[in-house]
């Protein structure tokens, strides 16, 4: 015989080839994405991007300048 070690190839256990989790909704019935329909999003009836009214716009916080940014990034790494 020969010191050589042989192996072979076995069959996968599986009896189809659907992944559990697409079948049980994740990890242990953790949610996922299953529930969403497959393929391209429907553009025909999307709605398209939210754009606040002005009465809640006027309440958002105002952007930061560049200097207000680097300054908040200075005292976190003093």
């Amino acid at each position: 015989m020969s010191d050589e070690q042989q192996f072979t190839i076995q069959p996968h256990p599986a009896k189809d080839n659907v992944a559990p989790s697409e079948t049980t909704g994740g990890l242990g019935s953790a949610p996922n994405l299953s529930h969403l329909p497959k393929g391209p999003a429907d553009t025909a009836t999307s709605k398209g991007p939210h754009v606040p009214s002005a009465e809640i716009a006027s309440q958002l916080e105002k952007p930061k300048t560049r200097e207000e940014l680097q300054a908040m990034k200075d005292s976190f790494t003093d």
